[in-house]
């Protein structure tokens, strides 16, 4: 096991330093986007509401949760496209355990990423950076939520290959998930909503109500589970049928 984690340590930080532009310039696009947001509630002498706030957090949450949602089958397309994957099914851990340990780290290296962006976001929007230690649990459950759905594009993207379409969807459906208005209860089926509401309570300084730590947490682990179920079934039967190759 320390010899897969090892081994795609090096790949992430391989690929992260050769397309470091990438990178950089999607930093860039993000902060340019909600500058262009900060400068449209300026205009309407909405700078310092509560609205705002809460456009500034769900905006930081969209952004981080968006990447663990895709990322896995972005990285399974590419995988398929260099003809790698079949190294990846044929590896004694199984494609579960190897593209998990590669997630995990992703997300690991990732979080000091968006730590900085949300100081600049927060800052852009005049906001305190004080906020309250139980937004990083309610954000790191956040993103494992967001990946056990990306288990379920991904394995989505094992069957059907070309899936761009479907996973930019997925992307823009998640804005109109954190707006949902509903039972506290109920929300624990509703993905990200319940984390976001937590995260603008305790943006303000505010420990969020226990219910919601139970719904989020029950949420994420609900998910995971259901992610892991459908990415093994369409893996097996991918393999089953020799289905590996994008063409």
């Amino acid at each position: 096991m320390i010899y897969l984690i090892r081994g795609t340590f090096t790949r992430v930080i391989g690929e992260m330093k050769r397309y470091l532009l990438n990178l950089f310039s999607s930093i860039i696009i993000f902060l340019i986007i909600f500058l262009l947001i900060a400068l449209g509630f300026k205009n309407f002498g909405q700078a310092q509401s509560l609205s705002f706030r809460n456009t500034a957090v769900g905006y930081f949450v969209w952004m981080s949760v968006m990447i663990n949602l895709t990322d896995l089958s972005w990285t399974i397309m590419n995988d398929m496209q260099r003809g790698i994957i079949e190294q990846v099914f044929i590896s004694p851990f199984g494609p579960l355990v190897v593209y998990t340990t590669y997630e995990i780290l992703m997300l690991i290296i990732e979080l000091p990423i968006v730590y900085g962006m949300m100081v600049l976001i927060f800052s852009i929007a005049g906001m305190s950076i004080s906020v309250h230690p139980s937004f990083f649990y309610f954000l790191i459950i956040a993103m494992l939520q967001s990946l056990g759905i990306g288990y379920i594009l991904a394995g989505v993207t094992l069957k059907y290959k070309r899936t761009q379409a479907l996973l930019n969807l997925a992307q823009f459906a998640l804005i109109g998930l954190l707006f949902v208005n509903t039972n506290k209860w109920v929300m624990t089926l509703v993905p990200i909503a319940p984390h976001f509401r937590a995260m603008s309570t305790a943006s303000g300084g505010t420990l969020p109500s226990w219910e919601y730590f139970v719904v989020s947490t029950i949420g994420t682990v609900i998910y995971i589970a259901i992610g892991i179920f459908i990415f093994s079934m369409f893996a097996k039967s991918t393999l089953k049928k020799g289905e590996l190759s994008m063409y």
